[in-house]
This record gives structure tokens, sequence and C-alpha cells, in this order.
């Protein structure tokens, strides 16, 4: 019974030792940009809209182009696209993947993306193998 009192005890004493998720402040990053799209050496202009998501995310909707992207924020306006499945329509042509990606948007409205696109069968202009390179560019509205 002794041990099952200091292992109730332990569980107490360590379940609350994890990093909690410290939130961030979105608010700033929301609302509408104008970018470019480019990719393989070809660009396309859209607008995208960013959305409050849950916990530290935000939701990025894009008008044409690029289905909808979850992005954690960090701090100073940092952004990392987890994991995810994506559609992508571009002047390169149409492709479904798995993406990944990294970016920022800064103080003045300046938000810079990076999106890696793999798909089976389709890879960069080099012909080589890997991701579809998307870098995304543009300012707020």
């Amino acid at each position: 019974m002794r041990w099952f009192s200091l292992a109730c005890f332990a569980c107490t004493l360590f379940s609350g030792c994890s990093d909690p998720i410290v939130p961030v402040d979105t608010t700033p990053l929301l609302g509408n940009y104008s970018i470019t799209i480019t990719a393989n050496g070809k660009s396309d202009g859209d607008t995208v809209t960013i959305n409050r998501g849950s916990d530290n995310y935000v939701l990025l909707n894009f008008v044409f182009g690029i289905s909808q992207v979850r992005c954690a924020v960090g701090g100073s306006g940092s952004l990392t696209l987890p994991r995810q499945v994506l559609h992508v329509s571009h002047s390169t042509g149409v492709a479904d993947g798995m993406a990944t990606g990294t970016g920022k948007i800064d103080a003045e409205g300046k938000i810079e993306l990076e999106i890696d696109l793999m798909t089976p069968g389709i890879g960069p202009s080099d012909g080589g193998a890997g991701p579809v390179v998307y870098q995304i560019a543009g300012m707020r509205n």
C-alpha cells in the first residue's frame, strides 16, 4: 500500500512538469495579403486571407491556387507548416501531396513563406528528386 501511495504522489508531482503551450497573439497577423507564388521559375499572383485557428495556429485561405494551409505561429511572427496534405494549382501544373514549410510575417506586414510539396512522380524543374518548392511573398493590404 505504501508503494502505491508513493507512486500516486510521484505521478501527481511529475504530471505538471511538462512545458505548457505558451499562447501567441495571432491578431497582428490576421488579414488579407496580396502575394506572388513562385515555383520552378513560374509565378502566379494571388490573395491570401489569414484567419485565427485553434491554439497557436492560423489558417491561410488562398483565393485560388492552394488549398487551406494550417500554420503554427511562433514568436516574432514565425510560421511553421506541420506536415499536411495540400492541393496546388499553379502555372507549373496541378499537384496533390504532403507539404511542410516555414516562413515569417514581419511587423510591417511582409509575408515570406516556403512550402515544400512532395508529390509522387513530380519533382523540381531540374529533374531531380525532392519537393517542389513554392515561394510565397507579399504584403498585407
